[in-house]
């Protein structure tokens, strides 16, 4: 039989009772349990990460890889999206995901570490490798492959392999270059 919350009793009235009446033997030994009188407030929190330097683009730099699934809404949202942008291009819903849906993917897995990917993003290269199933997981693996100086600005070449994760497997599905100005 469940007892309300301060009914004679209840776990709660016995433990305000032992706490009214210290030194009562009647509830010594009694089995006491944590109530939760309140939650924390959430507060949003951020990570402070430096933006990418020149210093820290060293060719050959890896960043972390992401790993996530490609939900139908996404797509569908990014399919929308480009439809108001490209009024004049035939859009019809599929269940492969377009090629250009990742590419942010460079700048996605470098601000694991940083805040910002760069000061000024000058281009992209991308190809499409095989097909991603809307509803497959995804496993996105950056680098800094090049580094170049042109009229007193840095340059640095970023290359990212989204690939299609199939239990250990990963098959290499969008190839991604972006030239970033650092």
């Amino acid at each position: 039989m469940r007892r309300a919350l301060g009914e004679p009793g209840s776990r709660a009235a016995a433990d305000s009772d032992a706490a009214a009446v210290p030194g009562d033997g009647a509830l010594a030994g009694a089995e006491r349990t944590a109530h939760v009188v309140g939650r924390p407030i959430p507060l949003l929190k951020r990570i402070v990460r430096p933006p990418l330097s020149d210093a820290e683009a060293t060719v050959g730099r890896e960043f972390p890889a992401l790993e996530y699934v490609v939900d139908e809404a996404a797509v569908r949202a990014f399919e929308a999206l480009a439809a108001r942008v490209l009024p004049n291009r035939r859009h019809t819903p599929s269940q492969v995901v377009p090629p250009a849906f990742f590419l942010d993917e460079p700048m996605q897995c470098i601000n694991t570490q940083f805040s910002q990917s760069g000061r000024l993003h000058a281009g992209h290269r991308i190809e499409g490798l095989a097909p991603v199933p809307i509803g497959a997981t995804i496993r996105s693996r950056a680098r800094v492959t090049g580094r170049q100086e042109r009229s007193g600005r840095l340059f640095v070449e970023v290359a990212c392999t989204v690939s299609v994760v199939e239990g250990a497997a990963e098959i290499p599905a969008v190839a991604i270059t972006a030239t970033l100005v650092v």
